[in-house]
């Protein structure tokens, strides 16, 4: 019997010493995987598009200011989405209700059934009836239009189709004005009628 457990303990040590303990040297020493390669791997796993519903997407910039920050310039509240071609990301949202900001401060808001948005672009689109409430540029600013094109870059929007503008003045009064096609610079805080 001490002959048998003895030799068994020999070949449970010889197994153990030649396959090792813990470890092995080319499993710590694998390929890591680059961005890149991560990136096409993803598209690879998800071919086609991204469906959902109840999407919150937030969308950040490059900081302007020279720190090497994030700002944030929309935050999309939709029923449902889909973010379709892996390349050139555009997300296509329903039923939303978008926050929009400028310096990292809360300025508009914007409503439509449909809104497109192109982060590499730098451009929302909104479509069905879109409308847009200025808080603080100028503040108490109600845009409406059939369409609307915002560039992120520039700040310029611009409402197409039955577009009215109505901005309640300093002193209180109510201004308007309409037309087929507004422009809206919103850093020169100017409107014009094209």
């Amino acid at each position: 019997m001490r002959f048998r457990s003895h030799c068994s303990i020999l070949v449970l040590l010889s197994i153990v010493t030649a396959m090792g303990c813990g470890k092995s040297k080319a499993s710590s020493q694998q390929h890591k995987p680059t961005k890149e390669e991560l990136a096409l791997k993803s598209r690879k796993e998800i071919p086609g598009s991204i469906t959902g519903r109840k999407w919150l997407i937030r969308w950040f910039n490059r900081s302007q200011t020279g720190n090497k920050g994030l700002e944030l310039v929309l935050v999309a509240d939709a029923a449902n989405g889909v973010i379709n071609d892996p390349d050139n990301p555009t997300v296509l949202m329903h039923i939303v209700k978008a926050n929009i900001y400028k310096d990292g401060v809360h300025t508009a808001v914007i409503t439509a059934p449909t809104v497109k948005a192109n982060q590499l672009q730098h451009t929302l689109w909104a479509s069905g009836g879109a409308r847009v409430t200025s808080i603080t540029d100028p503040p108490d600013t109600v845009i409406t239009s059939d369409s609307m094109t915002l560039d992120t870059n520039t700040n310029i929007l611009v409402a197409t189709g039955h577009a009215t503008a109505t901005t309640i003045t300093p002193d209180k009064q109510k201004s308007s004005t309409s037309g087929d096609r507004l422009v809206f610079d919103t850093k020169l805080k100017e409107m014009r009628n094209e």
